[in-house]
């Protein structure tokens, strides 16, 4: 290959790479595992600061408390799968939309089936960091996958519905946990002779042992997962063979190695795995991302006494392309230079056991008996670990997040609130943390909007809509909900509407026949806890002779994804009334007009305007005509004048929703009015476009 060729290379390799990282991020399996070790980043830095306070202990010679820390460090460790599990089942029920505490349940119990039959044991503790992963994502998707199987509509009762596919769910995945285990079983007994000459090969004996032995220890962490929960005891047999080897020096015997555990630690982990006190320094020198340096001068102080989980999880390592290949190539580099310095007596072979967590520099010169050359080594190496860094971070920090992002932060007011549009779950968890703080300045309450029937010159139903009242009393539309949006969690402003409503029909006698409609967000017709909720309120509504219009706004999706009509004829079967929102803006389209069975077809206020139903009276006859064709019937908002009401009844269309009738009111204040027969009579001055669209 020519030198001309070279540019073109690496030019190639760089895409593939980029190709692959970026179908790696779009796997939900992926995400939710970067996701879960994300949110357990602060158990990782509670038990550092666990074992800090260990270290201090032992140096001040407060031997039972650091024996006490470093067992609560120990328990820590040892539950971080059952958290784990606990996690990521959240997660991925979150990414699925699907029941999280039936995907936690499932999960356990598989665990407890595998242990049992392996182990003899039903202990959902004692198992292993990569079972839990593949547990809880065949759990997961099992469930997902019993989602389409529906029970017969014939049952009217949304509960029974429930626990029968809750059933199915259990027994499947009851059953997969026991073909699963004897699964596992066969390929543990194919596998167990080659453990041994595995484990003896990868304790350091010589210079290809120690490169497995590091290689092994570093990969780990690419899929998310500490080295001692893949390789178990083989530190621990390090440990020991590592303290025959110093006695052995120290009396002046010849030992079949140099390398000890130290050793690899000392030269090879600096700043623990991953060699991240290097990566440190080059997010602090060369990083362009304002997160990423924030993120490493928190880092810092943990790295330099060689806990390195946080810098681990907060980039993060786990399945990133990018950083992995410094992650381990630096550990290689620098026990590569330390092997052959001390082979060729450069710098002396490790004399000390020295604790794990005494800062760079210093620990070398402790571990070497105050060797200047091995200290100046050790320093060098974290300055060329910078280096080698440098690179793929500028590379990854290229991609971190992608152009079309970028031009969303720019083009909103939220610019800087999600430092990493790579992780969906820690975008939602802020949203969610906004709901919160909204929650405790305030409160969400219910107005509705009458509409109006001219046929029947009543008032026979109405639009519930969102209001916040703040702590000082003062009330206003829910302007975030585009964020809510954006970030996958409107599902949760949609629970608390059905839950409120649900508490309405419970407190308020509302008229007879009165139809009350609500809005769901696309995304939450996805939901099953959200569909299952719409059929109780359902259910508790007909008792009291009221009926739940569900209004949806039309979204790209519908081209695509049919499943929406099995979705709206499931609704329908338990008596909800379908209604598309909005018509005439975004995504309409006449085509899904007929394409599904609506109730109602709702004219947006732009349609429905005085000016354009001047300029364009045909168009309104012809939307009627399509509307009674599919067998809905159309209600037009945001009318204001009266002149808008002759020309819409001129097309047929007689029921209305605008200021000209009614202004969207308090829940008590429209019983009042309903109760004393003056609701019809509700007159209000015309206010802006703007505002009622709020």
């Amino acid at each position: 290959m020519g030198l001309g060729c070279i540019p073109a290379a690496i030019k190639n390799l760089i895409a593939t790479v980029d190709n692959y990282s970026t179908r790696i991020s779009r796997f939900t399996i992926i995400n939710a595992l970067v996701s879960s070790s994300i949110m357990l980043m602060p158990i990782a830095i509670f038990r550092a600061i666990i074992q800090i306070v260990a270290v201090i202990a032992e140096l001040n010679a407060q031997t039972w408390l650091a024996q006490f820390l470093y067992g609560m460090s120990d328990v820590i460790l040892e539950v971080l799968p059952l958290l784990f599990c606990v996690v990521i089942s959240y997660v991925h029920s979150t990414y699925l939309r699907i029941s999280g505490i039936m995907c936690l349940i499932c999960s356990l119990v598989f665990i407890a089936v595998v242990n049992y039959i392996l182990n003899g044991s039903p202990s959902i503790i004692d198992f292993n960091l990569f079972i839990t992963v593949m547990v809880t994502a065949l759990c997961s998707y099992t469930i997902k996958w019993c989602t389409r199987f529906k029970t017969s509509s014939d049952i009217s009762n949304e509960i029974v519905d429930r626990g029968i596919l809750q059933l199915i769910q259990f027994s499947l995945v009851f059953a997969i946990a026991v073909i699963f285990s004897y699964a596992l079983m066969a390929v543990q007994a194919v596998i167990e002779d080659l453990t041994l000459s595995f484990e003896a090969s990868v304790i350091p004996h010589d210079y290809l042992s120690g490169l497995l032995y590091e290689f092994t220890r570093n990969i780990c962490w690419f899929f998310g997962f500490h080295s001692y929960h893949l390789v178990g005891n083989l530190g621990l047999e390090f440990q020991a063979l590592s303290t025959e080897r110093i006695a052995l020096i120290n009396s002046g015997s010849t030992p079949d190695s140099f390398l000890t555990y130290q050793f690899m630690d000392i030269y090879s982990a600096i700043g623990g795995s991953g060699s991240t006190l290097s990566l440190i320094v080059a997010v602090l020198f060369f990083s362009k991302s304002r997160s990423h340096r924030n993120l490493a001068k928190v880092s810092t102080p943990f790295s330099i006494l060689n806990i390195n989980e946080p810098i681990i999880y907060g980039m993060p390592i786990i399945f990133n392309i990018w950083l992995i290949v410094p992650f381990i190539l630096v550990p290689l580099i620098n026990f590569s230079l330390a092997y052959g310095l001390t082979a060729a007596e450069i710098i002396p072979p490790l004399t000390e056991n020295v604790n794990w967590m005494l800062p760079a520099v210093y620990n070398v010169w402790l571990a070497s008996d105050g060797d200047i050359v091995a200290s100046m080594l050790q320093l060098a190496m974290i300055l060329l670990g910078a280096l080698i860094y440098k690179p793929f971070l500028d590379r990854y920090g290229a991609e971190h997040i992608p152009r079309a992002n970028l031009d969303k932060i720019n083009q909103t007011d939220l610019a800087g609130k999600f430092s990493d549009y790579r992780d969906v779950i820690s975008e939602q968890n802020q949203a969610k943390k906004t709901i919160k703080q909204i929650m405790d300045g305030g409160e969400f309450i219910l107005y509705l909007q009458p509409q109006f029937d001219l046929k029947q010159n009543a008032i026979n139903g109405g639009e519930i809509l969102l209001r916040y009242r703040d702590d000082r009393g003062e009330i206003s539309p829910p302007y975030f909900l585009d964020l809510f949006e954006r970030v996958g969690v409107i599902s949760d402003i949609d629970y608390i509407v059905i839950t409120q409503v649900s508490e309405l029909v419970d407190t308020h006698a509302l008229p007879q026949d009165f139809k009350v409609s609500i809005n769901i967000s696309p995304s939450s017709f996805c939901s099953e806890q959200i569909l299952s909720e719409l059929i109780l309120l359902s259910q508790k509504m007909a008792t009291k002779g009221l009926k739940l219009v569900v209004e949806i706004t039309e979204n790209q999706q519908w081209e695509k994804e049919q499943a929406y009509n099995k979705i709206f004829e499931r609704l329908q079967s338990h008596n909800i009334l379908i209604a598309l929102d909005d018509f005439g803006t975004g995504y309409s389209n006449v085509a899904n007009v007929l394409g599904f069975a609506f109730d109602y077809i709702k004219l947006d206020m732009s349609l429905a305007s005085h000016e354009m139903l001047i300029k364009n009276p045909n168009v309104i006859k012809g939307l009627m005509l399509i509307a009674e064709s599919g067998g809905a019937q159309i209600i037009a908002e945001g009318v204001e004048i009266k002149e808008q009401v002759d020309i819409l009844t001129q097309s047929n269309i007689y029921t209305f929703q605008g200021y000209y009738y009614a202004r969207p009111m308090p829940i008590d204040e429209f019983l009042q009015s309903a109760n004393s027969h003056a609701t019809a009579s509700i007159h209000a001055s015309p206010i802006s476009t703007t505002e009622q669209t709020l």
